[in-house]
């Protein structure tokens, strides 16, 4: 029996000061409208098939501490990439009125039409982040969100023409929190940009996070999204091929302790001609659950287009549970797809050939996790990258 935790409201009434705050906020009148669905829509149990549920009823949204908001502070180590509270990009001289327009009309701040989606909406805090053109960048970006008690960010990257850049979004927050985590990554044309997204909570916090990359004509996008140390996860990635010869690959891995549970679901959806996608997820279980459902959209004008998704999960325990679902949706028949889904556990052999060269059973088998990680991890460029994500996932596992 999962012990309840309290993260909502009731019979609140949406107040003149509420409404005032949510104008600041930006988005107002959907942000009204939003408030009231969360009222009128009951904590969902999420169905991701036959007989494959995410029941979410212990999640109690009842009582008013949706509004003791903790501070939620993000900072960039470059100058290049310049951050705006959504005040501050309303008053900037940065953009034109018509660059401001533009870029209001393509922030999506609508996570879901699900209960927590409606609480992401109406209470999320705007942040934009823009790089200009022609940039070009050897060493990565670092993007820090410090978040503390309940916290619902909504993190925009407008990413300029012909720019290469690696960015490291980092995410802590504190111990029991509840927090909503929405990145909209717009990438123009001819840029190649990677973005690694680390999750570092402290135990029992609960997350809710959605990735929009959106790619334009002839760009690349590459995601690593890294979590673990979570009481629950719930993340979508929804990725646009929008742009001719754009491309997109989309890597989540995780590993989840005892007691914790994660819900992935990646969408790569091929809009422009010549796109290309692959998506696959890493998972390592120990007395968890997860569930891991992939979706390659194949739209009507998007021929020659390919697609790939692989699901991977490693059971570390007899406890460990975990369910993944590839799906193929296709409207053009001049494309190729291929999806598969694998769980294994670890091989015993190499564990006792290990053994016999003097490593430890405990080191062999760490050893062995590191190894499950590491084709994707080995994708990014940057050494202390690479280092800080295994760090995190390992250190999970040694922790238990």
């Amino acid at each position: 029996m999962k012990e309840t935790i309290t993260i909502g409201i009731k019979d609140v009434e949406i107040s003149d000061a509420i409404k005032r705050k949510m104008d600041g906020k930006g988005f107002g009148n959907e942000r009204v409208e939003s408030f009231k669905k969360y009222f009128e829509t009951e904590t969902p149990i999420l169905k991701h098939g036959l007989g494959v549920t995410t029941d979410l009823s212990w999640l109690e949204l009842g009582d008013d501490r949706v509004f003791r908001e903790g501070k939620t502070i993000v900072e960039s180590d470059n100058k290049k990439l310049k951050v705006y509270t959504w005040n501050e990009f309303l008053e900037t001289t940065d953009f034109s009125e018509e660059q401001k327009n533009s870029m209001k009309k393509k922030l999506d701040v609508s996570i879901s039409n699900e209960k927590i989606g409606y609480l992401h909406r109406s209470m999320s805090n705007i942040i934009i982040c823009s790089m200009p053109e022609n940039t070009s960048l050897k060493e990565p970006v670092k993007i820090k969100n410090e978040v503390s008690n309940n916290s619902y960010t909504h993190l925009a990257l407008f990413i300029g023409k012909n720019t290469n850049a690696e960015i490291l979004l980092e995410i802590n927050s504190g111990e029991e929190s509840f927090f909503t985590h929405q990145t909209d990554v717009i990438i123009s044309e001819n840029s190649k940009v990677s973005v690694i997204q680390l999750k570092k909570p402290v135990k029992n916090s609960v997350c809710y996070s959605r990735i929009n990359p959106v790619v334009l004509d002839d760009s690349e996008f590459r995601l690593l999204a890294c979590d673990s140390n979570q009481r629950l996860l719930l993340q979508e990635v929804f990725a646009r091929l929008k742009g001719n010869n754009s491309s997109a690959r989309l890597s989540n891995m995780y590993l989840a302790g005892k007691g914790e549970e994660i819900n992935s679901y990646s969408i790569a959806q091929h809009e422009g001609t010549n796109t290309f996608s692959l998506m696959q997820t890493k998972g390592s279980l120990l007395s968890s659950k997860t569930i891991n459902r992939g979706l390659v959209r194949i739209k009507e004008d998007a021929s020659d287009s390919n697609g790939y998704q692989k699901l991977e999960s490693l059971m570390l325990d007899d406890n460990a549970r975990s369910i993944s679902i590839p799906d193929l949706e296709i409207h053009n028949d001049k494309v190729k797809c291929t999806h598969g889904a694998t769980t294994t556990r670890i091989d015993e052999e190499k564990v006792f050939y290990m053994m016999s060269r003097g490593i430890s059973k405990r080191k062999a088998e760490e050893q062995l996790v590191e190894g499950f990680y590491y084709p994707a991890i080995n994708e990014i460029k940057d050494e202390e990258t690479k280092e800080l994500l295994l760090n995190t996932l390992m250190g999970r596992l040694r922790e238990e």
